[in-house]
């Protein structure tokens, strides 16, 4: 057989592998170089399969890789579209599906996380009539103690500008019943205004 002398740069390119490989190989012994620094290639090509070693090889064998199992499907990800289900089989998946919201809805409310919505709606009422009682009425409280203390306000004053004699006369005929309606009609007209921005505003929470 001819000789065929290659650089160990061709004859690493041959085999597959690095040059740094190939003179790791020629120092162990695998394969041999000829006098001129070059690989008879034919000679050398044996000596290599022959010497093998399949942890020097630029690729070596790989084990299989195990792919990952995959999770089991919810029933969610392998239901069927109910387009394409039996009339029966929908009508069953829709009650099994009612009964288990069902069994959802009396589990929370024994857990005390949801409550009757009549009982909600009589509160929420029971509420509000407080509100607006409270609101209406003050003007029934508070109109006489404003009224007094519109006179403890006005009477140094006078006193101060008018001397006490005529400070009293004055305040003699003040008619604090007279200033009681001024106040209460004044709380009045305020407090109604505030019950009709409340109503408003429930109104609109109503619609949201």
């Amino acid at each position: 057989m001819d000789l065929e002398l290659v650089s160990l740069r061709e004859f690493g390119r041959r085999v597959g592998v690095s040059h740094v490989m190939v003179l790791k190989s020629i120092k162990s012994g695998r394969i041999q170089k000829e006098p001129d620094g070059r690989i008879d290639f034919h000679k050398q090509i044996e000596n290599w399969g022959r010497n093998r070693d399949i942890s020097k090889s630029r690729e070596p064998d790989k084990k299989p890789v195990e792919k990952p199992k995959e999770k089991p499907k919810t029933d969610e990800e392998i239901s069927i579209p109910q387009e394409t289900m039996h009339p029966f089989a929908k009508a069953k998946l829709a009650k099994e599906t009612y009964t288990a919201k069902l069994r959802q809805i009396e589990y929370e409310s024994a857990s005390g996380k949801l409550i009757e919505k009549s009982l909600a709606v009589t509160a929420v009422q029971k509420f509000g009539r407080w509100i607006r009682d409270s609101i209406m009425t003050i003007p029934d409280r508070v109109a006489a103690e404003e009224a007094a203390g519109l006179i403890d306000y006005l009477k140094p004053i006078l006193v101060k500008k008018c001397g006490k004699q005529i400070a009293d006369e004055i305040i003699v005929e003040i008619d604090l019943s007279e200033t009681e309606k001024i106040v209460h009609k004044s709380w009045n007209k305020e407090s109604r205004e505030v019950l009709t921005s409340l109503k408003e505003v429930n109104a609109k929470g109503l619609k949201l």
